[in-house]
Formats: structure tokens, C-alpha cells, sequence
């Protein structure tokens, strides 16, 4: 993926990049940013580099603010706590009023806003949007939570060493976002309300979020990324000591399966299908009673029948299947040792695992990675440092071939997006596929898919689908690297059947990263915790991006990490990665 000199930062990280200090200031020469407090309201408005159009004019509890042709925006107003150092808790209860007038045009959206520190945590709950709805597809689903009258999506996503309030840092943000937008697109929307801020704060801890930190504001903020728009904010209004309320909250199960995903535990998890306790529970499919039972399937007797496709004595025995010996066998599907086991569906530990590929201990304890490749180690924490704008190299000492000889040597794969017209030699393509590497789509010529009809979206993929398939002489990875890391909903409709790829961690070798930073990024993740199922942005064509993954290989397998490429990982994490959505972990 090939990207400027700019940062590239998807919505949800805009207001990230903002200074924490509480004087009128400037950010920098880069940016565009003017901040201050007119009658009791601190309000800011920040564009970064200064590109485009942007304007906000602050009154006392209001303003107005417009962009265009704009990379990220932000406007917001409201009340600064962090002075107090205090929990929300102490405000007895935090209500926000609004009374708007907001004309989005593409990516925006319109929300209360704020952050939280010790533990740094940013959050939003958003009212409406234009083109798309955030987070997307990002991060968990946690439940949902009524307010004032709407429904609101619970969610939690993660931002891995981006800007924050204290630097560059690691912290979670948490969402409400009303399962009805509020607002249409390209339209001029009248918006009046009341938000209970405590309200969503109390449903987030409910929903097993930490709410512990000290309140650092809450404020009424217009965000664009890459978009027109205008908004009349005619009045904003933060009220204290309302009262706590006790939201009812329904929680929900996770969308993308936790970092190191289905995993099992003496008994049979199909984590992204229903919870396990002790046994099975596909629990959006029948309830969970001491065994298992498929309610809408089959009955339940002291184990588990599936009485319509085959019979119970025992144990569990689908008779058109396989045979039944002490425990469960498949036979045409995989062996029976003393349990379950369907080996090429996932591993086996004394009871059930169906991974979907994932790690197999007690078996093999291996899979395959594909076509002839390292195999996925049992025991090993799985990251996918992946490498966009190939095919680059012309020589076997090109920064190409030195990666993947260098993942070749520690025993790992990756994942390689292929530009169809940067293509210089086939011979690049061919030797990683032959080395078990996984040959992906990144499009046939890197354009801003968010600037292109359905049409071209979809022709970008399939021409570059193509020219791999004509070298390789076998259907390539179904995979697309999106190209800038844009997305929108006309590219998510048209490619409805390409998983589209985002990444996690950003190594910034596109930005000029040295090797020693490139190295520092990934120990740091790894270090952290969120290296493990995270997708890794690097490039192929970079000489300290080849010299930085001859060093840091040998260092995670020393660490007890294996690179492996992202549908593997997914596989061996129990995900499905769905088309039509973004993903940054697997």
C-alpha cells in the first residue's frame, strides 16, 4: 500500500492527534488548529495539514464550521475536566443537550466525544453520520444500551501506538452508536436532544468496560475525514448532577473473536457461534445444559442428540456421518482418538475443538500453511507482519527477495499484496508462492477506491486477481491490502465478497522509518500484548524494511512468536474473515 508522507488515519483516530494542553494554541506548521474557552465552553477545531478548506466560529455554548476537500476534521465543544481529576462518578450524573443543524457530505459524523486518563481510553457516542457508520466493522460488539429513546450499538475497539493525549500510545475506545443514524447524507438535518452521558458510561462499565479512569471531557464534536460538510451548532449545553441512572444493558457476543480466538477448554468452543462453559453451547442455536443441546435441532438427553441426523446412545452419533465409538468420529472427516477430532477442521485436546484451522495440540499439533510453506506451530503466539506494493524486485539481492528468504529462514510465512501494473518481474510472485507465502490482491493500480464508482472498485479487483492467476497458474488469495487503507460503503458493496484488509500496527517504513524503528514498532507490540493476532503494515520495497525483518524475525521466534500470513492466522484463531469488511486483526 503505498502512502504519502502524510499520515493516514482512518476515522475514529481523528481527534487522537489533538494537543493536550489547555492554552490557545497552534499544533504545528503542519496542522490547522485553533483552540480556546468563550463563555465557560472549551472548544477546539483541528485540520490536519492545514489541506483544504476548514473554519469554525465559537460563540458562548455554539458554533458554526464547514469543510472541504479536507484529510482528517474536527470541530467540538464542550466541558474540560481534567483539572479535577476525577471519575464521572463524582458529577452525579452528566447530561449533554444539542440543538443542530448538520449537512454531512461523505465520511462524517456527529457525537459527543471525550477521553479518559489512568486508564487513557477515548469514546464516543454518535448521534449521526453521513456516508459511513463508525466504527465499521472494527473491534468488538459488547451488547446494546436504550437512552432517551434510541438503541445504541455497544462497542470497543483498540488503537495500537497511534497519537493520544500522552503521546503515542496504546488505549481502547469505546462506542455508542445508534443502531438508527440520526442523519442522512448530502442532506441538511435538523437534530435536537438530550444525551445521557453518564448513562452510556454506566452501560459501557456494565458491559464489562473499565470506566475507572479520571474524566477528561465531554464535548460536542463534528468530525470529517476526507469529506465536505457544514454544521450549525445552535446551542450545546453540559449539565452535571442530574442524577446516576441504571441503564439496562444486553450484552452481546464479540463480531471478531478475542486475540487468540476459539480457543478450548475442556469441552467444545465455536467462540464466534455461542459462548462455552464446561461443555458446548452454540448458544444462539439452543441452549446449554450440563452437555450440549441443539435445541431447534434435536433433543436433549444427558449428552447431545441431533435426533434428525442421527441417533443419541451415549454420546453423540451422526449415523449418515460417521461412527460412533465411546465419543464422536466423523470418519469420512477426520480421526476419533478417545473424543472428537476432525483434524482438518482444528485441533483436539481431550474433548471438542472445532478451530476452523486453528492450533492442534494432542494430534499433530500442526497446519499447514498452504502450499508448501511453514506449517502453524502449536504453543506459538501468531502475528502477520504482511507486505504491500510488490512485485518490486528484479534481483535476488532486491529488499523483495531478502524478506522473503529471511521469512524462509525462520520458518514463517506472510502475506504479499501485489499491485497488478507494479508488477516487474513474475519470478517474485512465483517464488513466494512456492514458498508457501500467500499471494493477495492490491488492487490493479493503487488509485483512492473511495473516489471510484462500484464498477471500478470491483474492475480494480478482478484485473489484478487475473494477472495473479495467470502467474501463479492457481486461484490467488481472495484477500485485498486496500490500497491508502480507504474504504467506504460503495467500496464494502462492491467488493461484498473480498475480505478487505486494514492493519493493526503501522510500521511507518512508507514514512521514512529506519530499520532500528521499524525493529522498536514490532518488539514494542510484542512487549505489549498487541502484537498477537494483529495484521502489521510493511512494505516489501524498502531496503530497512528487509534489513528490519532479518533482525526482528529471529527475534519474535526467540520470543515465542511465529509470522505467519493472515488467512492462516485467521484460521488458526477460529475467524472467519468475512467479505465486504474491514479487517486489522485476524
Amino acid at each position: 500500500m503505498k502512502l504519502s508522507r502524510m499520515k493516514k488515519i482512518l476515522s475514529g483516530t481523528v481527534s487522537a492527534l489533538m494537543i493536550a494542553t489547555s492554552i490557545p494554541t497552534v499544533a504545528s506548521a503542519a496542522d490547522q488548529q485553533t483552540r480556546g474557552n468563550i463563555g465557560g465552553y472549551d472548544y477546539e477545531m483541528w485540520n490536519q495539514n492545514g489541506q483544504g478548506q476548514a473554519s469554525m466560529n465559537p460563540s458562548a455554548g455554539s458554533f458554526t464550521c464547514s469543510w472541504s476537500n479536507i484529510e482528517n476534521f474536527l470541530a467540538r465543544m464542550g466541558k474540560n475536566y481534567d483539572s479535577q481529576k476525577i471519575n464521572y462518578s463524582k458529577l452525579n450524573g452528566i447530561t449533554l443537550t444539542y440543538d443542530v443543524e448538520y449537512t454531512p457530505k461523505g465520511n462524517s459524523y456527529m457525537c459527543v466525544y471525550g477521553w479518559t486518563r489512568n486508564p487513557l481510553m477515548e469514546y464516543y457516542i454518535v448521534e449521526g453520520w453521513g456516508d459511513w457508520r463508525p466504527p465499521g466493522n472494527d473491534g468488538e460488539n459488547k451488547g446494546t444500551v436504550t437512552l432517551n429513546g434510541n438503541t445504541y450499538d455497544i462497542r470497543k475497539s483498540m488503537r495500537y501506538n497511534q497519537p493520544s493525549l500522552d503521546g503515542t500510545a496504546t488505549f481502547p475506545q469505546y462506542w455508542s452508536v445508534r443502531q438508527t443514524s440520526g442523519s442522512k447524507n448530502n442532506t441538511t438535518n435538523y437534530m435536537k436532544g438530550t444525551i445521557d452521558v453518564s448513562g452510556h458510561f454506566d452501560a459501557w462499565s456494565k458491559a464489562g468496560l473499565d470506566m475507572s479512569g479520571t474524566l477528561y471531557e465531554v464535548s460536542l464534536n463534528i468530525e470529517g475525514y476526507r469529506s465536505n460538510g457544514s454544521a450549525n451548532v445552535k446551542s450545546v449545553t453540559v449539565t452535571t448532577g442530574s442524577g446516576q441512572t441504571n441503564p439496562t444493558v444486553t450484552t452481546g457476543n464479540t463480531q471478531e473473536a478475542p486475540q487468540g480466538g476459539g480457543q478450548q477448554q475442556g469441552g467444545f468452543d465455536f467462540s464466534q457461534m455461542g459462548g462455552q462453559q464446561g461443555g458446548f453451547d452454540f448458544s444462539q442455536m439452543g441452549g446449554q445444559q450440563g452437555g450440549f443441546d441443539f435445541s431447534q435441532m434435536g433433543g436433549q438427553q444427558g449428552g447431545f442428540d441431533m435426533s434428525q441426523f442421527g441417533g443419541q446412545q451415549g454420546g453423540f452419533d451422526m449415523s449418515q456421518f460417521g461412527g460412533q465409538q465411546g465419543g464422536f468420529d466423523f470418519s469420512q472427516m477426520g480421526g476419533q482418538q478417545g473424543g472428537f477430532d476432525m483434524s482438518q477442521f482444528g485441533g483436539q485436546q481431550g474433548g471438542f475443538d472445532f478451530s476452523q484451522g486453528g492450533q492442534q495440540q494432542g494430534n499433530a499439533g500442526q497446519q499447514s500453511a498452504g502450499n508448501g510453506g511453514a506449517q502453524v506451530q502449536s504453543g506459538k503466539k501468531l502475528c502477520a507482519i504482511s507486505f504491500d506494493d510488490g512485485a518490486s524486485a528484479q534481483s535476488k539481492s532486491d529488499p523483495g527477495y531478502r524478506i522473503i528468504d529471511a521469512l524462509i529462514k525462520n520458518n514463517m510465512t506472510a502475506t504479499f499484496f501485489i499491485v497488478g501494473d507494479w508488477i516487474k518481474t513474475n519470478d517474485q510472485i512465483k517464488y513466494e508462492y512456492q514458498n508457501g507465502m500467500e499471494v493477495a490482491n492490491h488492487t490493479q493500480s493503487h488509485p483512492h477506491l473511495g473516489q471510484l464508482g462500484a464498477q471500478q472498485v470491483r474492475s480494480e479487483w478482478e484485473n489484478c486477481n487475473n494477472k495473479l492467476k495467470n502467474i501463479i497458474g492457481a486461484e490467488p488469495s481472495k484477500l485485498m491490502r486496500l490500497p491508502y487503507l480507504e474504504s467506504n460503503a460503495t467500496v464494502q458493496s462492491a467488493l461484498s465478497d473480498v475480505p478487505l484488509i486494514s492493519c493493526a500496527i503501522d510500521t511507518q517504513d512508507w514514512n521514512g522509518a529506519s530499520k532500528d524503528q521499524i525493529v522498536n514498532t514490532i518488539k514494542q507490540a510484542a512487549q505489549n500484548g498487541s502484537l498477537e493476532g494483529a495484521i502489521v503494515l510493511c512494505h516489501e520495497n524498502y531496503a530497512n524494511t528487509a534489513a528490519a525483518m532479518e533482525e526482528v524475525l529471529p527475534w519474535l521466534a526467540q520470543n515465542g512468536y511465529q509470522n505467519v500470513n493472515i488467512s492462516d492466522m485467521a484460521k488458526a484463531h477460529g475467524k472467519t474473515l468475512a467479505g465486504g469488511q474491514v479487517h486489522t486483526r485476524a
